[in-house]
């Protein structure tokens, strides 16, 4: 008697889970639809492999005028910027962490580490500077491109945050 209800349960429990997991596929599939009032004839559904195109790929597919363009040059910069920004400060703070470190002098115990005064602050600058490399770079990455195009391609218009930051570089390439 025991073995069956441990079987019912077990299959229960494995027949649960399977509902579960489609609903999860279906939420998944609907959470990259793109708002109605957005929508228009050609992308009314956004694939996560979109988001890993290359730059010449979301230009044939989603820059459909210069404006369009001129917003995949805007995001494709500024992310290569904050990369180029998080990767100077890293090693910058690398620097500062080695240049800053004292011996102990002989006879002392090797296992704590000490610094120089003027470390504690370079260090506490080129963390933050990391750091703000870092949402810099998120804050420009290609998923948030694909959502701006698409709304932008819904709508005919961006908002003025986005407006602002275009500049007449950003049109000729």
């Amino acid at each position: 008697m025991q073995l069956y209800k441990v079987l019912f349960l077990g299959l229960s429990l494995l027949l649960g889970v399977g509902a579960s997991a489609q609903t999860g596929d279906a939420q998944r599939q609907n959470l990259h639809k793109v708002p109605a009032r957005y929508e228009s004839g050609r992308y009314r559904l956004v694939s996560t492999e979109s988001y890993k195109l290359p730059k010449s790929e979301l230009m044939a597919r989603y820059a459909f005028n210069d404006t369009a363009r001129a917003l995949v040059n805007l995001y494709f910069e500024r992310h290569a910027e904050g990369r180029i920004f998080s990767g100077v400060t890293l090693a910058t703070t690398a620097l500062v962490h080695a240049a800053g470190k004292e011996e102990p002098p002989l006879g002392q115990d090797y296992a704590t580490i000490t610094y120089k005064p003027w470390t504690y602050p370079a260090l506490g600058v080129a963390v933050i500077s990391c750091i703000a490399g870092f949402v810099h770079q998120s804050n420009f990455d290609r998923k948030s491109l694909v959502e701006k195009l698409i709304e932008y391609e819904g709508t005919r218009g961006l908002d003025k945050k986005t407006r602002r930051k275009l500049r007449p570089r950003h049109f000729k390439a």
